[in-house]
C-alpha cells in the first residue's frame, strides 16, 4: 500500500542525500547561531476566551490571571494581534509567571500545590473569512520540566500528556517555555493569530494561573542554546549517539523532497494506528524456574529438599499425559477427553438464557456443587459444542430456537409450587432482564440505539458530579458523550473502578470487583425511579413516540398499538391497551392546557426532535410509550 511506498520512497530520498553535505550545513547553522543577538520578544494586542466557567483577566503586563477554581480541565484560546513591527513569525513564547494570589508553593496555578498541566499548545492563522489555519511547531523547549512532563508534550499532538512544574523551586521566576514553527511565517498586516492552550489533566485546578504569550521573528530558547546547537557546539568526536542522530535527522529535513515524504509518512501512520491493537504476548521459558514447597507459605523459606514441577491434579486427568507448558495446557483444557471446559462453558450460555444454568451452581463443578438436572442434556450440549468448533453463535441459536425456550412461562399453581424455579423444564423461562438489555432494548424501540461494532469505551447519561463526590481524586471530571456515541450499546460503556455506573448498578450490574458468574436479581424503588425518571428512558419514549406518529397512520388506537410491539414485540391486550389509551387521553388533555409543559417534557435527552410534530400530541404519546417502557413483561424474559 500507500506505507510501503512511502518508506522505501523516503529511504532512497535519504540514502541518496547521505551526509555527504552535512558538515558544511553544520559549519553554516553554527555561525548564524554565533551571529544571532538574543530574540526580541514582543506582546501583541490579544484578548482571551475560556471554557469551564474560567475568569480571564488582562494585566497591565499583558499577562492574563486566570480568578477562579474550576476543577478539573479547561482550554484557553488567545486571539492575538502581531504588533505592527512584527512581519514573521519563528517562534513563540509562553510564561508561567507567580502571582501572590495563586497556591503555594509555585504560586503557578489554583491547584493545591500552585502546580500546572498543559496539555497542547496549538496556533492557527485566521484569515479575513475567519477561517483557521494550523501553524506547525517543530520543537519546544523550556527552562524546566516535571520528571514525566516534558515540554515536547506541549506538540506532540496528544491531550494525554502535557508540561508541568513540579521541581520547580519557588522563586526562580517564570517557567518559560519557547515553541519553534516548523517554517517562519510570514504575516501580513492584517494578521490575527488564534493560540489554544489546552489542559486536559484529570487532577483538581491544574490550569495555568498567570501567564503571559509574546512572540518573535527569531528562534529563541529560554536555556539561550537548542538542542541541535547544543549538539553542534560539542565536539564531532565526543557527540552521542543521540546527538548524532539528532542532527542527521534535522540535515535531512533540510530537503524538501524528504521534508514532504516525512510528513506524508507520519500522517499516514498517525491515521493507520486509529485501529491499531496492542496484544500483550508471552513467550514460554527455555527452562522453568525451579520451584519448592515455601514452608509454612513463607516466600523467604523454600524447602530445597524437593524439587516441585507443574501438572494438573492427577485426579483430573488419571494416566495422561500431564502438560509441560502453557500451551499444552491450553491443548490439555479443550481435549475432547476434557469436556469439563466446554459443559462449564454451555451451561452459562443456558444460565444466560434461561436464568438458571443446568447446573445451578455455574461457578462450581465440583464437589459442593449443584447435581446437573439433566446430566445427559449438558453432556450432548457438550460434545455437540466441542464436535462443532465451539463455536457459540451456534450454540446460542440452538438454544433460541428450541421447543424448551420458546414454551410459555405461564402454568398452573401447581407447577410453581412444586417446581418455582423450573429446574424441570416444564414452562418456558420469566425473569428480569439486566440493566444493560433493558437499556438496549428501550433504545433499540425507539430507533437510537447506535449498533456499530468495537471501538473506544463510551459515557452515556448519568447524574451530575458523581465523580466528583465519589472519586478520591475531587478533579475527577465525567464529560458525559456526544451525538451517537450517547447511544452505543451498553456493552461499550466506560466503568472507572469504585465508580460503577449508576443505572446498571441500580439493575444488579456486578462492581467488578471480583469475578462473578450470575447476578443477583432485586426488586427495589430505585429501579422504579430510574425507570420513570432517567433521562435515558424520557428520551427513549420520546423517539418512540416519534416513530408512532410518523409510521402507524393516523389512529391514535393505531399508533399506541404499533408503540407496543415495537417495545414488546407482541400486540398489547385488550387491558394493556385500554391503559395505554388512557394514558394517552389523560396526557392530552393535561398538555392542551399547558403547551410549556409539554414542550418542558419533550427537551429530555441530546438527540433533537422532530419540529413539526404537534408538542401536545407529542408529549402525550411519549406519556404512553413511557408506560410501555415500564410495563412488567418490557423487563422481563417470558
Amino acid at each position: 500500500g500507500r506505507l510501503a511506498t512511502l518508506r522505501e520512497e523516503l529511504a532512497k530520498a535519504r540514502s541518496a542525500l547521505g551526509t555527504g553535505g552535512q558538515p558544511a550545513w553544520e559549519t553554516k547553522v553554527l555561525a548564524e547561531h554565533r551571529a544571532l543577538k538574543d530574540p526580541v520578544w514582543l506582546t501583541g494586542e490579544a484578548t482571551a476566551s475560556a471554557t469551564a466557567k474560567v475568569i480571564l483577566e488582562k494585566q497591565p503586563d499583558g499577562s492574563f490571571l486566570q480568578r477562579a477554581k474550576v476543577g478539573a480541565g479547561s482550554t484557553y484560546t488567545l486571539d492575538v494581534q502581531p504588533p505592527a513591527a512584527l512581519h514573521s513569525l519563528a517562534s513563540v513564547r509562553i510564561e508561567a509567571i507567580p502571582d501572590a494570589t495563586l497556591s503555594a508553593p509555585l504560586r503557578l496555578a489554583r491547584s493545591v500545590n500552585g502546580n500546572f498541566v498543559l496539555s497542547e499548545l496549538r496556533l492557527f492563522l485566521r484569515d479575513a473569512n475567519g477561517k483557521n489555519t494550523p501553524v506547525p511547531f517543530a520543537r519546544a523547549s523550556a527552562n524546566h520540566s516535571q520528571s514525566g512532563y516534558p515540554v515536547a508534550a506541549l506538540v506532540d499532538g496528544k491531550i494525554s500528556t502535557g508540561w508541568a512544574a513540579g521541581g520547580f523551586e519557588e522563586n526562580m521566576g517564570a517557567m518559560t517555555a519557547v515553541l519553534e514553527l516548523r517554517d517562519p511565517l510570514a504575516l501580513p498586516a492584517d494578521a490575527h493569530l488564534v493560540v489554544e492552550l489546552e489542559h486536559a489533566s484529570t487532577f483538581a485546578d491544574h490550569n495555568l494561573g498567570r501567564f503571559r504569550l509574546t512572540l518573535s521573528e527569531t528562534v529563541g530558547d529560554p536555556k539561550g542554546i537548542s538542542p541541535v546547537i547544543a549538539a553542534l557546539e560539542t565536539p564531532a568526536k565526543k557527540r552521542r549517539k543521540a546527538e548524532l542522530e539528532l542532527l542527521r535527522s534535522t540535515y535531512q529535513r533540510t530537503d524538501p523532497r524528504i521534508r514532504s515524504l516525512a510528513d506524508e509518512l507520519a500522517a499516514l501512520e498517525k491515521a493507520s494506528k486509529i485501529n491499531e491493537v496492542n496484544v500483550l504476548v508471552m513467550n514460554e521459558a527455555a527452562e522453568p524456574m525451579p520451584t519448592y514447597r515455601l514452608d509454612r507459605g513463607q516466600y523467604t523459606n523454600p524447602d530445597k529438599t524437593e524439587l516441585l514441577t507443574r501438572g494438573v491434579p492427577r485426579a483430573l486427568d488419571p494416566g495422561g499425559t500431564q502438560p509441560k507448558d502453557r500451551l499444552e495446557l491450553a491443548r490439555w483444557l479443550t481435549s475432547p477427553a476434557n469436556p469439563l471446559g466446554a459443559r462449564v462453558t454451555v451451561n452459562r450460555v443456558w444460565q444466560q438464557h434461561f436464568g438458571r444454568g443446568l447446573v445451578k451452581t455455574a461457578d462450581n463443578f465440583g464437589l459442593q456443587g449443584s447435581a446437573p438436572s439433566h446430566p445427559e442434556l449438558l453432556d450432548w450440549l457438550a460434545v455437540d459444542f466441542m464436535e462443532h468448533g465451539w463455536n457459540l453463535k451456534r450454540l446460542h441459536r440452538m438454544i433460541l430456537t428450541s421447543a424448551t425456550w420458546r414454551q410459555s412461562s405461564e402454568a398452573a399453581p401447581a407447577m410453581f409450587e412444586r417446581d418455582p424455579e423450573n429446574a424441570l423444564l416444564a414452562r418456558g423461562p420469566r425473569f428480569r432482564l439486566d440493566g444493560g438489555s433493558i437499556r438496549d432494548s428501550a433504545l433499540a424501540a425507539s430507533g437510537l440505539l447506535n449498533e456499530t461494532l468495537g471501538g473506544p469505551p463510551v459515557k452515556p447519561y448519568q447524574p451530575d458530579g458523581l465523580w466528583e463526590v465519589v472519586a478520591a481524586n475531587q478533579g475527577t471530571r465525567y464529560d458525559t458523550s456526544k451525538g451517537a456515541d450517547l447511544y452505543r450499546r451498553s456493552l461499550y460503556t466506560y466503568w472507572k473502578r469504585a465508580v460503577n455506573p449508576p443505572r446498571l448498578l441500580i439493575f444488579d450490574a456486578a462492581t467488578r470487583e471480583y469475578c462473578s458468574v450470575a447476578r443477583n436479581a432485586t426488586n427495589t424503588p430505585l429501579q422504579a425511579l430510574v425507570l420513570m425518571n432517567d433521562e435515558t428512558f424520557v428520551e427513549a419514549a420520546r423517539a418512540l413516540a416519534e416513530r408512532m406518529l410518523r409510521e402507524a397512520g393516523p389512529d391514535v388506537d393505531a399508533r399506541l398499538d404499533f408503540g407496543f410491539r415495537l417495545a414488546l414485540g407482541v400486540a398489547p391486550t385488550a387491558a394493556e391497551h385500554k391503559a395505554l389509551r388512557e394514558t394517552y387521553d389523560d396526557f392530552h388533555r393535561t398538555f392542551a392546557t399547558d403547551p410549556a409543559a409539554a414542550t418542558a417534557f419533550l427537551s429530555v435527552g441530546e438527540s433533537a426532535r422532530d419540529t413539526t410534530l404537534d408538542p401536545v400530541e407529542h408529549a402525550a404519546f411519549t406519556a404512553a410509550a413511557h408506560l410501555a417502557l415500564n410495563l412488567d413483561r418490557f423487563l422481563h424474559v417470558e
